[in-house]
């Protein structure tokens, strides 16, 4: 299920990384006639896209992941266009994070999108503008602790934020614009007012979040 987060045109490089970081699922396009929905997390060295994909996608030399998952009848989608390359789930921590985010993979191959460029409506930018690596990740794992020794203020700000009423959920990921929360329907996403810069200012965005 998508968060609920207003559309927005903005073509400046954060706009599109915002973007990005609302979404877990989406629909990789290897042709028009080969379509299918994937979810994916953000490796946090690179900010690419890792996701199990079947093993034909790496005999093409360029996809596109949309974004969201109702990226074909939405005209305003993010487009990720880019070549998937094979990776080994035993030394990437991005498969892990996937399987902790979503549960158990299904049966097919391990990819991360290198992603070239980022397409919105008309505006047009360099993958390496949108795709950037977590500046948090050394400390994500203590400020998800953070998040989740809370669970009735992180549900209150899912309802808050996302209007939706959130049933056990938990911080799987924090990033200098807001936390990956895991629910029963999936991945949602809480996001900060303003982005933060170092471990301090996420810690003091979390607790204003939690508060509110």
């Amino acid at each position: 299920m998508p968060a609920s987060h207003p559309h927005n045109h903005d073509p400046s490089p954060l706009s599109f990384l915002r973007s990005l970081r609302r979404h877990h699922q989406g629909v990789l396009r290897l042709s028009e006639d080969d379509t299918f929905g994937v979810r994916f997390v953000l490796q946090p060295s690179s900010g690419q896209p890792v996701l199990p994909v079947p093993p034909r996608v790496f005999a093409e030399s360029d996809c596109v992941l949309c974004l969201p998952d109702d990226a074909l009848d939405n005209p305003d989608c993010l487009q990720l266009l880019g070549t998937v390359e094979s990776v080994d789930a035993n030394r990437e921590p991005a498969c892990d994070r996937w399987l902790a985010s979503f549960g158990k993979a299904p049966n097919a191959t391990w990819g991360l999108l290198r992603v070239r460029t980022a397409k919105r409506l008309t505006d047009v930018l360099d993958g390496g503008l949108v795709c950037l690596a977590n500046p948090l990740a050394r400390e994500e794992g203590a400020l998800c602790k953070r998040c989740n020794a809370q669970p009735q203020a992180l549900a209150r700000a899912c309802d808050r934020q996302l209007h939706v009423r959130a049933d056990k959920p938990f911080a799987v990921g924090v990033d200098a614009l807001g936390i990956d929360v895991r629910q029963a329907f999936g991945l949602s996403r809480l996001e900060f007012s303003t982005p933060v810069a170092n471990a301090s200012e996420a810690a003091a965005a979390i607790d204003t979040l939690l508060a509110e």
